[in-house]
This record gives C-alpha cells, structure tokens and sequence, in this order.
C-alpha cells in the first residue's frame, strides 16, 4: 500500500468507509457478522474505481491473514494444553 500515492489511498479509504455506510456498518466486524451487509457492502464497492477495489481486497486478504495465523495459534495453543494434560 505504500506505493500508493497519498492521494489514492485517501480516496480509496473514503470510499471504502462510504461503503461500510452504505451497508448500515461501522466496523467490519458488522460486516462480517451479517450476510445481508456483506452484500450490500460489496456492491457498494462494485460501483467504486479500480484502485479502491485493489485497496478494500488488499485488506480483506490481510484480515483473512490474520484471522487464520490467529485460528491456527489458538488450536495449536488448545492442542498442547490437551496434550499436556493428557500426559500428566
């Protein structure tokens, strides 16, 4: 994202948070809780430039990211619990 100019990023970034309006969210938890906003979010993001559909999928990769390393922390940190006690 950095190599975005400044300019771009600021205008992508309104236009990702109009979207989010748009679908009734204020967080992307929202969106990520409700279906119903996932959609209109999305279209909302249909009608936006290309740049800004590059951004809003830049960051929902990085969101995805984050959430499975930290999925996979959790279940490797219940793994060794149970195995520890197991052990015992």
């Amino acid at each position: 994202m950095n190599s975005i100019p400044l300019d771009e990023r600021e205008q992508a970034s309104n236009e990702i948070f109009d979207a989010l309006e748009s679908a009734g969210a204020i967080t992307i938890d929202q969106v990520v809780d409700s279906p119903d906003r996932l959609q209109r979010t999305i279209r909302a993001l249909r009608s936006t430039n290309e740049r800004t559909r590059e951004v809003a999928m830049a960051l929902v990769q990085l969101l995805i990211n984050k959430s499975v390393d930290a999925m996979r922390s959790s279940v490797m940190k219940t793994f060794e619990d149970a195995s520890r006690k197991f052990l015992e």
